[in-house]
């Protein structure tokens, strides 16, 4: 292959040839061709390139390292690592950095970088992402024609402080208005050294008791969290937080969650119409109750007339014990033909020995759809929008 490469020495046919002062340039091009005649070839144009571009006056960037593994860090804990940047070029060298995360934030001890010189990056992560491996990138950009982008990954474990036990902790769930609650979490510590873990004050828990109990000093704790019947019906959420005398990570948080139910209830707890409705429509609700309770539906009452209901009961499924009991056949008429102001209902009737438990009403619900296409950003839905609170 015959190829022309200009020099110092001129122009020549057939083979390489390098200006008497490339002496790193030579050397590099002989080793090279000591393993094959086509990489020789390859090998001294890059390196020619590259001679030429120092000749040419332009930087080239050097970065100590490609990776940061810093192992652990705990949730809100802040690590810092720093790299060295040095310009082996014969021009100044700009950087500037751009990151996956904003849990990562580079800092440089300088920007513009001398012929020669060399300069510090200090990156900084924060704990604050979701616990688990991590895997973020540092992208280095400078003004280097032959590396415009310097890719450094950081890795890691993000870790609790403390581990409890359940995962996740007071995950109440379902329970009934007529039982008691009552759990226990352990926190096991997996701070290097000992955190005194102790209840914030003046915190609401609700109808909840909550006690926090020392089990090896600054090791592990149980927490429990009890209420006692009769509980109010609804959704339970709460959070509790613990304090720990570090200012790096000043308390804990634990947000309990569940849903208290009557031993006897329908779903859905409303039946929402639609203003825009043009046609009649069939709705269902399903009555279910507590395991152990033999509660029986001994009728429905539908206010007021054209709305009409039925019922009948769900057969047994040992697949889907809440599948429900019962089901409840509504008939919804037009919106014009429902007289709102008697506040349209379903009331369903059982033979419980309760007398609390003996009537179940769910209302009806009018969506005014054309006053919810006027709404302005940020207004407030009309009257009779739909809500998510159970009906009494």
């Amino acid at each position: 292959m015959k190829r022309t490469t200009k020099s110092d020495a001129g122009t020549h046919r057939g083979h390489i040839v390098v200006g008497t002062g490339d002496v790193d340039v030579m050397r590099k091009w002989i080793m090279t061709c000591g393993v094959l005649p086509l990489l020789c070839v390859v090998a001294a144009e890059s390196v020619l390139a590259q001679t030429a571009d120092d000749k040419a006056g332009t930087p080239r960037i050097e970065v100590s390292s490609s990776q940061w593994d810093f192992g652990t860090i705990f949730r809100n804990q802040t690590l810092t690592e720093a790299i060295e940047i040095r310009n082996r070029g014969k021009a100044p060298l700009t950087l500037d950095a751009t990151t996956s995360c904003g849990c990562v934030i580079p800092l440089f001890l300088q920007t513009t970088v001398e012929p020669g010189q060399s300069t510090v990056l200090s990156m900084e992560f924060k704990g604050v992402i979701k616990y688990g491996p991590t895997a973020q990138t540092l992208i280095v950009l400078s003004n280097d024609p032959q590396s415009p982008e310097h890719v450094i990954r950081i890795v890691g474990d993000v870790v609790p402080m403390f581990n409890t036990e359940p995962d996740p902790p007071l995950i109440i769930g379902r329970v009934y208005t007529n039982e008691k609650i009552r759990e226990r979490v352990v926190l096991t510590n997996n701070y290097p050294r000992p955190v005194s873990l102790k209840l914030r004050e003046n915190q609401n828990f609700g109808p909840m008791k909550i006690e926090l109990r020392e089990l090896d000093a600054g090791q592990r704790y149980e927490l429990l969290a009890s209420a006692d019947p009769p509980l109010r019906r609804g959704g339970i959420r709460f959070d509790v937080v613990l304090e720990t005398g570090l200012e790096w990570h000043p308390e804990l948080k634990l947000r309990a969650s569940g849903i208290a139910l009557r031993p006897i209830y329908a779903i859905p707890f409303q039946i929402v119409v639609a203003s825009n409705v043009t046609e009649a429509r069939t709705r269902e609700i399903v009555v279910n109750h507590a395991p152990g309770l033999d509660v029986k539906v001994t009728g429905v009452k539908a206010t007021p007339k054209p709305l009409s209901a039925t019922y009948e009961p769900i057969p047994a499924d040992p697949d889907n014990p809440d599948a429900g009991k019962y089901r409840i056949t509504v008939q919804v008429p037009l919106p014009d033909d429902i007289d709102w102001e008697q506040k349209p209902r379903i009331e369903i009737m059982t033979d419980a020995k309760e007398e609390a438990w003996r009537k179940i009403t769910v209302p009806l619900k009018l969506f005014d759809v054309s006053a919810a296409v006027k709404m302005a950003p940020g207004q407030l839905a009309p009257a009779t929008a739909p809500t998510t609170a159970p009906a009494e």
